[in-house]
C-alpha cells in the first residue's frame, strides 16, 4: 500500500518531468498554431455590408384623444404601436410588393431592426444588406407601407416619413486579437494531447517504477549490469 502511495507521488513528479523535457514541443506546437491563426485572420476577406436607415415621426390626433390622456399615452409609448406593427405580415407583405426584387416575409424581417426613443414620437427602421441599393430600396419601402396601412387603420394617431433612407458601409474586420487568443489554447491543447498521448504509448521500462506501472507488481531486487571483464575475474 505504502508502495502504491509512493507510486502515485512518483507519477505526478514524473508527469511534470515529462511536460518539462517536451518544453520545446509545446513552444513550436504553440508557434506554428499561432502562425497559423494570424496567417488565417490576415487573408480572411472584411466582411462588407450596408445599412440603410429611415426616419419616422408619430403624432396624436388631439381632437380624438383627450389632452390628459394623450400626454399619459406619449409619456408612456406614443410609438410602441408603431414598433410593433411594423413587423406585421400585412405591412411587410405590401413593401415587399414595392420592390425591384424578390424577398419573403421571414428573410425580411430577420435583416429589419425597429427602434423608438424613449417619451418621444420618433422610430428608427434600419436595414442591413450585403448589396446597398437592396438596403436603401428595402428602407424607403417599409417606411412608406408603415404610413400608409396604419394611416389608414389607426384613427387617434398618424406617422410621417421624417427622413427617407441614407445608407451607411460597414466594414466587418476580422478579430486578430480573438483569433490569436484561440489559436493559443488550440496550441496548448494540441501539446498537451501530443505529451499525453506519447506518454500512455510509451511502454518502454526505463526505471523500477515503470515495472509496477506496466505490470503491476513490486519490484523485489536489481541485478546490476556487469561488463564481461568484470565477469571474467
Amino acid at each position: 500500500m505504502d508502495y502504491e502511495k509512493e507510486y502515485e507521488e512518483i507519477q505526478i513528479s514524473e508527469i511534470f518531468r515529462v511536460v518539462w523535457s517536451k518544453k520545446w514541443w509545446i513552444v513550436i506546437i504553440i508557434s506554428i498554431s499561432v502562425v497559423l491563426g494570424v496567417l488565417t485572420s490576415s487573408n480572411t476577406p472584411t466582411s462588407i455590408s450596408y445599412s440603410a436607415k429611415t426616419n419616422l415621426v408619430a403624432s396624436y390626433d388631439t381632437d380624438k384623444v383627450s389632452g390628459e390622456t394623450s400626454e399619459t399615452y406619449l409619456a408612456t409609448g406614443l410609438t410602441q404601436d408603431y414598433v410593433e406593427f411594423v413587423k406585421t405580415n400585412r405591412v411587410v407583405e405590401d413593401a415587399i410588393k414595392k420592390l425591384d426584387f424578390e424577398i419573403n416575409y421571414q428573410d425580411f424581417i430577420e435583416i429589419m431592426q425597429v427602434s423608438s426613443v424613449n417619451n418621444t414620437g420618433f422610430i428608427s427602421i434600419v436595414i442591413d444588406h450585403e448589396e446597398a441599393d437592396k438596403a436603401e430600396e428595402m428602407a424607403n419601402a417599409i417606411s412608406e407601407s408603415l404610413v400608409e396601412t396604419s394611416n389608414r387603420m389607426i384613427t387617434h394617431k398618424t406617422i410621417t416619413i421624417v427622413d427617407e433612407a441614407f445608407v451607411n458601409k460597414i466594414e466587418e474586420i476580422s478579430d486578430i486579437k480573438g483569433n490569436l487568443l484561440i489559436s493559443i489554447i488550440m496550441g496548448v491543447a494540441i501539446a498537451a494531447f501530443v505529451i499525453i498521448a506519447f506518454c500512455l504509448l510509451d511502454n518502454k521500462i526505463r526505471k523500477e517504477e515503470d515495472i509496477y506501472r506496466i505490470v503491476g507488481l513490486s519490484v523485489l531486487g536489481v541485478v546490476p549490469k556487469t561488463s564481461s571483464k568484470g565477469s571474467e575475474k
